[in-house]
């Protein structure tokens, strides 16, 4: 046995940190002081200077990590644990602050005056970061303020359609724009509500409430999150009456329009209510225009998987009405498209920093319109919360687009104020001719907003390329030419003179064929366009496009901007591929389907269950054995029968069983996995799904069958499993199994998991002096079969006697300092099943027991009956909380485990394990404003070692070797508007040939979120590259905004033809292809797509 430990010249052994120690009793000065001896520790002391029994045994010390074995090794030293931060905002006023304006919170509000303030923000990895202000890194508010509202012809009204608003906080409530004819005296109406408008809505005296769940509450847009009264004081706000802050101005009126809020996770309509948002923020929309605003404020967003129709009609519907529609960016570091910011009639607003530079938040690139102050804004909140970051009720700061986008919305509500009959055209005009500088050519088509010099500009043409919805450029792979790929044009302004434009590649391998263009004379508000003929000269050449575009016309200086798309080839045109036909037995392919419907019912389902929109035709998973890839498809037949068909390959096609399965009282297929349960040779299925039986309580069903889909057993066709809190989230790469005899002397794979549970009555402990074990712990359990009832019950061999066993056969490797009895026993993971391991019906489970960081690392070795120990004297690394994940070495084709452990967001040690050897790694991300957010896979290659993580924005790959790691990063899509979780990219570890080599990679699936593209990520020579060759655009449905979509939009570029990606599929080699599943003309087939480097 041997043990490589690997320590990195970026190891956080060497910087000191603070840890709490307590000791086995109070020390003297002396014994104090033999702390601070070792090597490495300093500043021993008392924790707290007063205090008796626990506090007298408790003290902290600075300690690097190189000198943490020593101090634990300590003869006095029970227990030392780390100490951790936590986040803090500020921003600090410069002692020179002018007021323009008497409210107590105006000093810290740089977005309408910078005077060179201060903020300050706790970095995700790292100290806190002082950001100093720059003169004019404003809005260009406070000289001009009073003469814009000295001119307004009316009091202009923006729609703010978002999370409602507190109207009864000192700030807003003389703000709202009421619907008075709705109102009581000027107030809501009370008890039973009328609709006196006949517009749908009872009472809407202060607006609608579009995420209502009862009449009772359509008029009443109160907001529960604080979102959106930030919003609407940054716009609005009441000025010089002494509170907190100032709005743009007070004499813009705010329709607050509800359309989500907090989610009530307990109760079910509730949470499908907030949480599905599109039809109603189309509601709010429709709603808004029909109050005749003259802005609506969109502080939110959705990605381009879920636009709908019915939103882009909202939108066309605000712009013929002449109304401004303006929407945040978004807060996910992306230049992805995300909606509404991507529909062509949206200002779409990003975010600067005190500084003046783009937020590191902020989305970016040429759909970006314009930017904004949107960095620790301080705002009006609910004054009934508790507010995060000022001690002043009803105040608080926030950062983000959304808070940038509500001071254009304001600047634009002026100009409408002062120039009532303005087309929007102009109005936009006005505020892009007029910006600041961009900081960044890259990352917007403009500077900052500046409200004063927008309503001093004069008349001129202003041409401008239109980005939007030009996101993804298709070539030809055999010719390296682009698909159609068109530039539209649009004149904002008075009529133009000849434009001329000009096209530059800015990409390495990509070249533009025809690069200057002239277009006749533009009228205002005309649309010109231009084709970009571009072709791929190089097959490494990166899979995004970056290209410049120069305008210029009479009365316009020459601008040039900046735009990037993704590049990916035409599926057909790919001459390295399989394509296998797809035989029915009858009428089958009616039920496959490859995108849901955006319905309301389907809206609901698809924010409850978070599937992606890919094809019900799935491929059936293969954990362990090669065989030919099998396919299955799923189709509730009524509320509670599901059939699920089978489909394989046979000589190049892939042909439906002549036996269908009819899974009764079925509520959900879970999965259907592929593998030699019964241990005869031959691979079998097992089926897993929930069902409910006619008193209403719930199953897990296993069904497992030969390949003819009858069942393995006869005796046991269909196994059930109670539900309950200890029904495990088990999945075909979690669940591991040992090998159970039934009664005919035949054998069955049945799963072993681990979940957070009880001990099953079965396995308590036979001791009527002992009271049951009724702990709620993260244990290890299998599923025992019950043939005569066909069931499987829980059973696990951790009860109270587990510890004590444990204990007792290690007990001599505990420290003498510590008592044996205060020891603990950490489950930490159950280990990859080998195929030997699994043919034996061996599992075998990861413990770790000792104290603190004295551990000592166990395994549990058993086979269904028996359980036995072993001490893994040659793992060194600490695994108390450690995730596991699959393991191996291309080179020698061994498979391990690899476990992870975050020190830190920024820190983590990784420990590959293979039979008898380990390799230990600690990584230290120095990167202040970024973090580390997951393990995604590690691989061992000769002398390196290749790991991915992903960080806040990017996937990280690290290639180490002689001790040190190179870093290299690929942006991700992410997206993060509403109340819920993060979405992203789906990404999958996979190995992809290189010169008859295997190199680590990471395929990504955008379909679900950002676009119609399969890639992947390669670690190549130590960087991680996106070559284009490995990008291929997967053909939808046609929708409506689909530029390749025909006259009748029924067939798009390929005539009617669409594809849905699947599981990428691993070959006999270990590499890896890609896998879709597509309609042409009326037939179906699944493409697969051999690639390579």
């Amino acid at each position: 046995m041997k043990s490589l430990i690997w320590t990195i010249l970026l190891s956080s052994s060497v910087f000191a940190n603070v840890y709490v120690v307590e000791t086995t009793r109070e020390l003297s000065k002396t014994e104090l002081q033999s702390l601070n001896k070792i090597d490495g520790v300093s500043n021993a002391k008392r924790f707290l200077p007063f205090g008796d029994g626990y506090l007298d045994r408790l003290y902290e010390v600075e300690a690097t990590k190189a000198s943490l074995k020593a101090l634990e090794g300590h003869k006095l030293v029970k227990l030392v644990e780390a100490d951790h931060s936590v986040e803090l905002f500020e921003i600090k006023s410069n002692d020179k602050t002018i007021m323009d304006a008497d409210d107590m919170l105006y000093p810290f509000q740089w977005g309408l005056r910078n005077q060179g303030q201060v903020t300050s923000a706790q970095m995700p990895n790292g100290g806190p970061e002082e950001v100093q202000g720059r003169d004019g890194q404003d809005i260009d508010w406070a000289e001009s303020i009073g003469s814009i509202e000295a001119n307004l012809k009316k009091a202009p009204v923006v729609a703010v359609i978002d999370m409602g608003i507190d109207f009864d906080h000192p700030e807003l409530k003389d703000q709202i724009y009421k619907n008075d004819v709705e109102c009581d005296n000027g107030t809501p109406q009370t008890g039973t509500m009328e609709d006196r408008d006949k517009n749908g809505l009872r009472g809407d005296c202060y607006g609608g409430n579009f995420a209502s769940t009862s009449y009772m509450y359509d008029a009443h847009p109160f907001d529960d999150t604080g979102h959106g009264t930030h919003v609407s004081g940054i716009i609005a706000a009441k000025r010089n009456n002494k509170l907190g802050i100032s709005g743009v101005s007070d004499k813009i009126k705010i329709l607050p329009i509800k359309v989500t809020g907090k989610v009530d996770e307990s109760d079910e309509r509730n949470k499908l209510k907030y949480r599905a948002a599109s039809r109603r923020i189309a509601k709010g929309i429709f709603y808004a225009v029909h109050r005749n605003v003259d802005v609506i404020n969109l502080s939110l967003g959705w990605p381009k998987t879920m636009n709908t129709r019915y939103l882009d009609m909202a939108i066309k519907h605000a712009v013929k009405n002449n109304v401004l529609v303006v929407a945040a960016a978004g807060n996910n570091n992306t230049n992805a498209s995300i909606f509404p910011c991507a529909y062509r009639e949206v200002m779409c607003v990003g975010s600067i920093d005190i500084d003046g530079k783009v937020s590191r938040f902020s989305n970016y690139g040429a759909e970006v319109d314009i930017l904004a102050p949107g960095d620790q804004i301080a705002s009006t909140v609910p004054t009934s919360f508790i507010p995060l970051k000022l001690n002043i009720q009803g105040y608080d700061i926030m950062s983000g687009t959304s808070q940038a986008a509500p001071f254009v919305s304001a600047a634009a509500a002026l100009i409408k104020g002062v120039y009532p009959r303005m087309h929007i055209n102009e109005v936009q005009r006005r505020l892009l001719d007029s910006s600041l500088e961009r900081p960044d050519d890259f990352k917007s088509m403009h500077g900052a907003v500046q409200l004063g010099k927008a309503l001093k500009l004069k008349a001129a043409p202003s041409v401008k390329p239109v980005f939007k919805q030009m996101s993804e450029a298709v070539f030809d792979s055999r010719t390296g030419k682009f698909r159609q790929f068109v530039l539209n044009l649009k004149n904002f302004g008075k009529t133009s003179g000849e434009v001329v434009i000009a096209l530059e590649s800015v990409t390495d391998g990509i070249e533009i064929e025809k690069k200057e263009f002239k277009l006749k004379p533009m009228k205002p508000g005309q649309v010109g366009s231009i084709p970009v003929t571009g072709i791929v000269t190089n097959k490494l050449a990166p899979n995004m496009f970056k290209f410049k575009v120069s305008v210029q016309t009479e009365g316009m200086a020459q601008r040039e901007y900046t735009h990037q798309v993704t590049l990916a080839q035409d599926l057909y045109a790919i001459e390295d591929k399989e394509v296998f036909p797809i035989e029915f037995k009858d009428r089958t392919h009616s039920l496959i389907s490859f995108r849901r419907e955006f319905s309301e019912k389907e809206e609901n389902k698809r924010n409850t269950d978070d599937r992606p929109t890919h094809s019900n035709l799935r491929t059936v998973e293969t954990v362990r054995g090669v065989a030919d890839p099998s396919f299955y498809l799923t189709f509730r037949s009524d509320k509670t029968q599901y059939k699920v068909f089978f489909f394989q390959m046979r000589d190049g096609r892939l042909v439906e069983a002549q036996k269908e399965l009819v899974l009764n009282d079925t509520h959900e297929v879970l999965s259907v996995q592929q593998m030699d349960f019964n241990y005869d040779g031959t691979m079998d299925f097992l089926i897993k799904s929930v069902a409910s039986d006619e008193d209403r309580n719930v199953y897990i069903q296993y069904r497992y069958l030969d390949q003819n889909l009858n069942p393995l057993h006869p005796n046991l066709p269909v196994i059930s499993m109670a539900y309950d809190r200890s029904t495990p989230d088990e999945t075909p790469q979690t669940t591991k199994y040992v090998k159970t005899e039934l009664s005919n002397g035949k054998y069955l794979a049945t799963p072993v998991y681990i979940n957070k549970g009880p001990v099953p009555e079965v396995d308590q402990v036979d001791d009527p002096w002992s009271p049951k074990d009724k702990s709620f712990l993260r244990r290890v359990y299998w599923l025992s079969v019950d043939e005569e009832n066909a069931t499987f019950n829980y059973r696990t061999f951790m009860n109270r006697n587990f510890g004590e066993s444990v204990r007792n056969q290690f007990k001599k490797t505990v420290a003498p300092a510590i008592s044996v009895d205060d020891t603990g026993i950490e489950l930490i993971a159950l280990k990859q099943q080998s195929d030997q391991d699994f043919q034996n019906g061996i599992v075998r489970a990861v413990f770790s027991f000792g104290l603190g960081f004295q551990r000592t690392v166990v395994e549990g070795e058993f086979d269904g009956e028996e359980l036995s120990f072993n001490h893994l004297d040659y793992i060194g690394a600490q695994l108390v909380g450690n995730a596991i994940h699959p393991l191996k070495d291309i080179k020698h084709g061994d498979r391990g485990d690899s476990f992870v452990g975050f020190l830190t967001s920024s820190t983590l040690n990784i420990s590959h394990q293979y039979e008898g050897e380990e390799k230990t790694y600690v990584y230290r991300l120095d990167t202040p404003y970024d973090r580390l957010m997951s393990f995604i896979a590690s691989f061992d290659k000769g002398d390196r070692t290749y790991v991915f993580l992903e960080t806040i924005d990017d996937i990280l790959l690290l290639t180490g070797k002689n001790g040190q790691w190179k870093e290299s990063r690929q942006n991700t899509t992410k997206f993060s508007f509403l109340p819920g979780k993060v979405m992203s990219d789906i990404f999958y570890p996979v190995l992809i040939k290189n010169s008859g080599e295997l190199n680590p990679a990471i395929y990504m699936d955008t379909t679900s979120l950002s676009g119609n593209r399969i890639y992947t990520m390669a670690a190549l020579d130590g960087e991680l590259v996106s070559p284009a060759s490995l990008s291929v655009n997967l053909p939808t449905t046609c929708g409506y905004e689909d530029r390749y979509c025909g006259e009748y939009r029924k067939d798009n570029h390929y005539g009617t033809l669409y594809c849905a990606p699947m599981n990428p599929y691993e070959n006999e080699d270990g590499s890896y292809s890609y896998m879709a599943v597509c309609k042409k003309r009326g037939d179906y087939e699944i493409v697969k797509l051999n690639i390579s480097l």
